[in-house]
């Protein structure tokens, strides 16, 4: 039998061998691509549904650490649906989600870009293509509100829009057509944080705290803000953060805070989160009657994140889970179907280290490693 005779007989989607096949991408999966990541799902420690309690009760910001992939941008999203926010994730309304509001800090983030942005460049070549029509270069048409400013302007709806003195308007006809006319509140997730230049959480921290922000193109004197009579609107703000830099301190007193650490694997607490308990609420449907398959599954990422192996990044949860998800794909694709799959033993050993390799273990070096850890686990057994 050839390479490729045996990569056939594997039944890989793809070979990278031989001859193409013909129509063969109607056999691909079906991917749900929030089926993982569904808020009803969502399990919070009593420690971090606590400081959710506090940052709601103080109307604070409610800051969140802890590694890659623990769950913290989700967090949003649970809240947003166990507290029926207006076009929560599981609303019906055409599919279309207005909370939370996500917004992804990068390198190059700026203080203003919370608020909103300025399209410059675009503003420039209208300006250099127009025939003296000042409605083209208005500058209210080339902004584009986000994050807090988004939330603030919901907060205030049309009518409150409508009743700030201003000489030019502060959205576009298009962008009032997407608020409501009654105040509306809203999440707003600030992610990742700790990317941004340092002086970008300094440069906000009154913006934060007073629910006020400027926009210098539109020439108002006075900010936006959230008025006293709106203030049952102001937003539930959740920010994350890697810790990838350590955060001014004056930011974090204007902040809740919690970190969020990595879980048990296994409990005997039905009031304790664990790995294990995390797996089954997301995937316990597609796994029933093979608890003894996720038993194995964490007892070897057990071992891998243990210290002793001495991975460059240990698998989060994300990536656990992510594994399990193909494993039970793997476990459900011929020449598995002749058998019932419920242990690790029973998966073709290339299949399991290609498996773990490709989605719990982010660097080429720990993948290098990943065959003989493997090995050494698996013959333990």
């Amino acid at each position: 039998m050839t390479k490729a005779d045996s990569t056939i007989s594997n039944n890989r989607l793809f070979s990278g061998r031989g001859d193409s096949q013909t129509n063969n991408y109607h056999e691909l999966p079906v991917i749900d691509p929030g089926k993982l990541t569904s808020p009803q799902h969502y399990l919070a420690s009593e420690g971090l549904a606590a400081a959710v309690e506090t940052a709601l009760t103080l109307g604070m910001p409610l800051l969140l650490t802890g590694e890659p992939g623990c769950g913290k941008s989700q967090l949003a999203y649970r809240i947003a649906w166990e507290l029926g926010f207006p076009g929560h994730p599981s609303s019906e309304n055409r599919g279309h989600i207005r909370n939370p509001i996500r917004f992804q800090v990068k390198s190059t983030t700026e203080s203003r870009d919370l608020f909103y942005n300025f399209d410059t460049v675009g503003r420039f070549h209208a300006a250099q293509n127009t025939q003296f029509d000042p409605a083209a270069v208005s500058p209210e048409r080339y902004i584009t509100y986000q994050g807090l400013g988004l939330a603030i302007l919901r907060a205030k709806g049309r009518k409150g829009l409508y009743e700030i003195n201003t000489e030019r308007p502060i959205l576009s006809e298009r962008q009032m057509s997407q608020l409501n006319d009654e105040p509306e509140r809203a999440i707003v997730l600030l992610d990742e944080i700790d990317k941004a230049p340092r002086d970008v959480p300094n440069d906000i921290l009154n913006e934060i705290e007073s629910l006020e922000f400027m926009v210098p193109e539109l020439e108002l004197t006075d900010p936006i803000r959230i008025e006293e009579q709106e203030n049952p609107y102001r937003p539930v703000v959740i920010i994350t953060s890697n810790s990838e830099r350590d955060l001014p301190e004056a930011f974090l007193r204007r902040c809740v805070y919690y970190h969020v650490e990595f879980p048990p694997f296994v409990s005997d607490s039905d009031d304790e989160i664990s790995v294990e308990s995390i797996v089954i609420s997301r995937l316990g449907e597609r796994y029933s009657g093979s608890d003894n398959l996720i038993r194995e599954g964490l007892d070897l990422i057990a071992v891998l994140r243990d210290e002793v192996s001495d991975l460059n990044k240990a698998p989060g949860i994300a990536e656990i889970l992510n594994w399990f998800d193909y494993l039970d794909k793997l476990r459900n694709r011929p020449p598995y179907l002749s058998e019932t799959v419920d242990s690790l033993s029973r998966l073709q050993r290339e299949d399991l280290v290609n498996s773990v390799k490709n989605t719990l273990l982010k660097t080429s070096e720990d993948q290098l490693r990943a065959e003989d850890l493997l090995k050494s686990i698996m013959d333990k057994k």
